[in-house]
């Protein structure tokens, strides 16, 4: 700062003077004194050095920063929630599409699943009737065999299995056709001595019986004879006749007999090649089980399965020993 200017005094000589600090005149004992007091001048204080207008500054300063700070964090808020929001709008859109797609997507796997479930079904049914119309092919006549019409059904369902299952299921499903059309020309191998027996046999029984018939008219006309001739070559003719006729009623009933035994062996024999087939074909039906099972996400061992089969395949064999071995005694007994 500058330093402070004195205060300006005029002294006239010839006069006392009074000093005052107005200029007035101050009386001495030389004479009059004439004192005039200046102010004395204000310091000029530059900007940066005065304390009032540093404050000042600061604290607009200040006040400009917080204005400036709040104004931007109140913008970046702002941002940060418009793009948040638009985030969730976007997230809540994409999230609504997935929605509508999954919806979408769990409705055609459940028509899938459905259709998939009747399509299995009926191929089961279809099998388990294919198999029982084969086991009984002994009973039709070969010269009018109907194959087709029992197949024909299962035939029907494996192509629909092509259309809605796995790739895996379907070749098991064509696996299982396939052994059962296997089988099936095996079994007809069969058929031929089969019906060929059966038509013997069922002549011999009829030869039989026209023999009986014929015996019991025979019979008839030798009480006749007997009552009424006296002719006694007449009465040896027909007692002789009759003898015959006994004779050869009795060796075709034998023959009938030993006929129908021949067609139960050959009817033993094909029901042993039916359990045989029946065992081959379960196996595939077991595989095909285990895809259907894997496409409905169920706990699935083929190993399990087969030991089931094969038990119950070894039940069947033995309950069909025991039916046979009490056949037997029957017949060899001679009862």
């Amino acid at each position: 700062m500058s330093e402070s200017v004195p205060p300006k005094v005029t002294v006239s000589p010839a006069l006392p003077v009074i000093a005052t600090t107005q200029g007035a005149a101050v009386m001495t004992p030389t004479g009059t004194l004439n004192i005039t007091l200046a102010p004395t001048p204000t310091p000029t204080i530059p900007i940066y050095e005065n304390p009032t207008t540093l404050v000042a500054l600061a604290t607009l300063i200040g006040v400009s920063l917080t204005i400036y700070f709040g104004w931007r964090k109140t913008k970046m808020e702002l941002a940060a929630a418009s793009e948040q929001a638009t985030l969730e709008r976007n997230q809540s859109r994409e999230q609504a599409n997935l929605d509508r797609q999954h919806a979408a997507e769990q409705a055609q796997l459940e028509r899938i699943s459905q259709a998939r479930r009747e399509v299995y079904l009926e191929v089961l049914q279809e099998m388990v009737a294919a198999q029982s119309a084969i086991a009984l092919l002994t009973t039709q006549d070969i010269q009018h065999l109907d194959v087709e019409s029992k197949t024909r059904g299962l035939i029907a369902a494996v192509s629909k299995v092509s259309l809605f299952g796995e790739i895996k299921t379907v070749e098991k499903s064509w696996e299982l056709l396939n052994a059962l059309h296997e089988g099936l020309f095996r079994l007809m191998a069969h058929l031929v001595p089969y019906n060929t027996q059966k038509w013997v046999a069922e002549s011999l029984d009829q030869k039989a019986k026209s023999d009986i018939a014929a015996i019991n008219k025979l019979t008839a006309d030798i009480q006749v004879v007997l009552a009424t001739s006296k002719n006694l070559a007449e009465r040896d003719r027909v007692s002789k006749l009759q003898e015959f006729s006994l004779a050869d009623m009795e060796t075709h009933e034998a023959e009938a007999v030993a006929a129908k035994i021949a067609l139960l062996r050959l009817q033993e024999a094909y029901s042993d090649a039916v359990t045989q087939e029946a065992f081959k074909i379960g196996k595939k039906i077991d595989e095909l089980v285990m895809c259907i099972r894997a496409e409905l996400a169920l706990e699935t061992s083929l190993d399990i399965f087969h030991a089931m089969r094969e038990k119950a395949h070894e039940a069947v064999l033995a309950a069909t020993s025991e039916l046979r071995s009490k056949l037997n005694e029957h017949f060899d007994g001679g009862t």
